[in-house]
């Protein structure tokens, strides 16, 4: 189940300051929901090698600062849970904008 994404600027590894207040809502709400593990899935702006590079590094992005924000590393897992590709088809800016991201899914509760 989706929660949230972390958008990027494109051809950019760097979390943005911008997704800052998502990183720490998403700290508080593991933090107030310790029985619950989450998925990174990078999604990059094009399907090819160096895109697919850029998408590792923004899972590790937000995978550090969910870690740094006190997140135990086991709970975190790192994947392709979804389907590849754009949330949106066509070639507008608001679209580009919205396909370099990491997308935060609920993947698990634990006993």
């Amino acid at each position: 189940m989706p929660v949230e994404n972390i958008q990027f600027e494109t051809r950019q590894a760097a979390l943005p300051d911008r997704c800052n207040e998502k990183i720490h809502r998403l700290v508080t709400w593991l933090s107030e929901n310790p029985v619950i593990d989450v998925g990174l899935d990078g999604h990059p702006e094009a399907l090819d090698r160096v895109d697919a590079s850029l998408a590792g590094q923004r899972v590790n992005a937000v995978r550090e600062a969910l870690v740094a924000g006190g997140v135990e590393p086991l709970r975190i897992r790192i994947g392709a849970f979804g389907q590849p590709g754009a949330p949106c088809m066509d070639k507008s800016a608001a679209c580009r904008d919205r396909v370099p991201r990491v997308e935060v899914l609920v993947i698990g509760r634990r006993p």
